[in-house]
């Protein structure tokens, strides 16, 4: 299957990306991505959203993007991760590719329903014949 141009495109400048942080931040955390956790949990009873901390960086006291020991506050000397109103960057998630569900709406608006299923049914037949 061939992406998409705008696939490709977006790809590319998410690798782009990617090099630009790990560049930035050579010894980031690979478990979080530099954000310091790893997901978390929302409590319907008082509707919050409870963050779990990284178990490979910011539970053991170290800045997820340099590694550095954070302060008693949870602040980074060296790159300031941490800082209250201060936003730092992550590692980027890839771009999801949707080329495949693209290409597979465009074979079911080409073709009836009726004319999917008798051709797919046939070939089932042949495989068992």
């Amino acid at each position: 299957m061939e992406h998409k141009k705008s696939c490709t495109e977006q790809t590319e400048r998410w690798q782009k990306k990617k090099v630009e942080f790990e560049t930035s931040y050579p010894a980031y955390c690979r478990r979080c991505g530099g954000l310091g956790h790893g997901g978390g949990s929302y409590d319907r009873d008082t509707g919050s959203y409870d963050i779990e901390s990284c178990p490979a960086c910011q539970e053991l006291g170290l800045c997820p993007l340099c590694k550095v020991i954070l302060t008693e506050e949870g602040v980074c000397r060296k790159c300031g991760w941490g800082t209250p109103g201060v936003h730092k960057e992550f590692l980027p998630d890839a771009p999801e590719c949707y080329c495949y569900e693209d290409l597979w709406e465009e074979k079911m608006s080409e073709m009836s329903k009726f004319d999917w299923l008798e051709e797919n049914l046939s070939e089932d037949e042949d495989k068992e014949n």
